[in-house]
């Protein structure tokens, strides 16, 4: 999805013009995820974010630990659709200088996400998805990579019926509780060199860990 941002956003890629347009990509998620979960512009958006999430490339999570904390203590509002969004949504204004407003992360609790359907969505929620969303609000160590592979094998054994309400869930939690803002702004760091560069070490040749389904 970053590869569209410069394109939207006229060529900026100043934190508040990200801010602007990353609200507006989550009032799009939570509409199609409450009005049409199943028509494939919302499904595209959603299974995006699921698939860098999990296929080890992109690294989402360690991205996180790139920022300083200051940089995500508030995240930009999500802005509420009234109707189907429209591309001309998404395209920042030549009179807009960027974001509209803040807002503190959301906490995300057990009891905010959908019961797993089988003991693989288990082992995703535990060991990666509420992990990545509490430390937002306290810092702690992040899960590894590895981890992440845990989202590939719980979309591959989970029947059809249900798991698309419960990955729309995911991926707003994930949204909401500013993980996916850090991510990104540690992607523009990285890119731009600004970056400390945290545990991880993002700037060295990455280590390839064995994955075994326990």
């Amino acid at each position: 999805m970053a590869n569209v941002c410069p394109t939207l956003l006229r060529g900026s890629l100043s934190k508040a013009a990200l801010g602007w347009l990353y609200g507006r990509i989550g009032g799009a998620m939570r509409w199609y995820a409450t009005h049409d979960p199943y028509d494939t512009a919302g499904l595209a958006i959603m299974s995006t974010l699921l698939w860098q999430l999990g296929n080890l490339r992109h690294r989402t999570v360690a991205l996180i630990d790139v920022v300083d904390r200051n940089e995500f203590n508030l995240v930009p509002g999500t802005i509420n659709f009234s109707e189907r969004p429209k591309l001309d949504d998404f395209v920042l204004p030549l009179d807009v200088p960027g974001i509209d407003t803040w807002r503190a992360p959301k906490r995300i609790e057990v009891h905010d996400i959908p019961a797993p359907g089988n003991s693989d969505e288990m082992r995703f929620i535990k060991r990666l998805l509420l992990p990545v969303c509490n430390n937002m609000q306290s810092p702690a160590e992040l899960p590894t990579d590895v981890a992440c592979v845990l989202l590939v094998q719980a979309c591959l054994v989970t029947p059809c019926e249900g798991k698309y309400d419960r990955m729309w869930a995911y991926a707003l939690a994930m949204w909401e509780c500013g993980a996916l803002w850090a991510s990104t702004l540690g992607r523009d760091e990285l890119r731009s060199s600004k970056a400390r560069f945290g545990r991880l070490d993002l700037d060295k040749q990455r280590i390839w860990v064995s994955y075994q389904v326990e």
